[in-house]
Order: C-alpha cells, then sequence, then structure tokens
C-alpha cells in the first residue's frame, strides 16, 4: 500500500472513532422520579445590547414561563 492510501484509511478509521464517541452518553437521561421542582438555573449576563436576548427574555418572564418549576436567578455584571 502506498502512504497515501495508509492516511486515507487512518483517517476514515480516526472519523469513524470520533463519530461514535459522539453517542456514548447519548442515552443517559433523567429517571422519571426525579423532582426538579428545587433546580435552579442561575443566568449571568451583561445589561447591554450585545445581551439582549438576556435582558428581553427576563424582562418579559419568557424564560420563567418556558422553563416552569425551575426558579431563575440572575446576576448582572458591570464587567468581565
Amino acid at each position: 500500500m502506498t502512504p497515501k492510501i495508509k492516511f486515507g484509511i487512518a483517517g476514515i478509521i480516526i472519523a469513524i472513532i470520533i463519530i461514535l464517541s459522539f453517542n456514548v452518553n447519548s442515552g443517559n437521561q433523567l429517571p422519571h422520579n426525579v423532582d426538579s421542582s428545587g433546580d435552579v438555573l442561575r443566568i449571568g449576563y451583561f445589561p447591554n445590547i450585545n445581551h439582549a436576548q438576556a435582558v428581553i427574555g427576563l424582562g418579559n418572564g419568557d424564560f420563567q414561563k418556558e422553563l416552569g418549576d425551575v426558579k431563575v436567578e440572575t446576576q448582572v455584571f458591570n464587567a468581565g
């Protein structure tokens, strides 16, 4: 075999390994009897135009509507 073919086969094998590794934990889910009423989502953001999604979503209550029983805690940052 030429080096070109060897590298091609090696590349295919590596690609297959990478693709299969993405599926290793895909079946893990929370059990159905887990109580999520104590869950908290913490959102930190800058109050500027670059973080408009957070500002508008929190202002309209969109996050809380979509998350249901999950408590939303926010933290506004003024610098990095």
